[in-house]
């Protein structure tokens, strides 16, 4: 077990970049992100994200982004590991991971995350944190990005190069364009989303109870699952304080996954 570096705080999300081999290391190690911190001013403490190299013997902080105020509660990967999605309460922005030594292996302090792209408000409930998922189709599909929060309405962005490029690092510059909002959404916060392996379908799901597949093109609803009927009734009550609390048997969908192009759901009664 790794102690996480460099956050002084909770750690609020995690991502693989896959293998991270170095010269200084004898056995494979995996290039991780991770970010959290203290939430806000109020609490005086930091909030960063963190590139680590993550093997037998540890964690090796590679770089780190100061975020200052902001939070960043969550972390996706794509583009062939080199950008990161990063979310800020209702917004999120791209990062990249790049080497300050071009033509060498990127070891501690030859490495930096550098902010690529503008801010995109992704969820207009107003409540903080708002973002509660955010998932990436990578670039042999086309560059998507999908979100859920707590208004309910997953959407879906395309990832685009603008030309030049951060003159310090050479770092690429991108933009995301708002494609789709899934029409209707959902009458509770989006707890996960999921792109199946074709592209062409969006799975969400809420604390609604359901789990719905969407067009990726259109933003089209197609189908409907609702846990609640895939689950065994609960057991009879003894006790009056619990059959008074009407939020005792509600059901929930925490998670959803593609496997092919059938969708699956993780449901809990509260």
């Amino acid at each position: 077990m790794a102690r996480f570096y460099g956050v002084s705080g909770p750690i609020f999300g995690v991502a693989c970049l896959g293998e991270a081999s170095t010269s200084t290391l004898e056995v494979p190690s995996h290039r991780i992100i991770y970010c959290g911190g203290g939430g806000s001013s109020k609490t005086g403490v930091g909030n960063a994200i963190v590139a680590a190299d993550l093997d037998e013997s540890g964690l090796l902080e590679l770089c780190k982004l100061d975020t200052g105020d902001e939070l960043c509660s969550g972390v996706q990967v794509f583009r062939g590991c080199a950008v990161l999605v990063a979310v800020f309460g209702k917004s999120f922005r791209l990062c990249a991971l790049v080497s300050l030594a071009p033509g060498m292996i990127a070891g501690p302090r030859e490495s930096s995350i550098v902010v690529v792209s503008e801010d995109y408000v992704a969820d207009f409930k107003d409540c903080d944190p708002s973002i509660n998922c955010v998932t990436v189709l990578d670039e042999q599909a086309g560059e998507l990005i999908a979100t859920g929060g707590e208004d309910g309405v997953p959407r879906i962005w395309v990832v685009e190069r603008r030309g030049g490029a951060i003159a310090a690092c050479a770092a690429p510059r991108f933009t995301c364009v708002l494609a789709t909002t899934c029409g209707g959404g959902h009458g509770a916060p989006v707890t996960d989303c999921a792109f199946s392996p074709s592209g062409h379908l969006l799975a969400t799901s809420s604390k609604d109870g359901t789990c719905k597949v969407w067009s990726v093109g259109t933003g089209a609803l197609l189908c409907v699952a609702n846990a609640a009927n895939a689950m065994p009734p609960p057991p009879a009550s003894r006790h009056i304080k619990q059959r008074r609390n009407l939020n005792a048997n509600k059901i929930i969908v925490r998670g959803c996954k593609f496997v092919g192009d059938s969708a699956l759901l993780s449901a809990q009664r509260r």
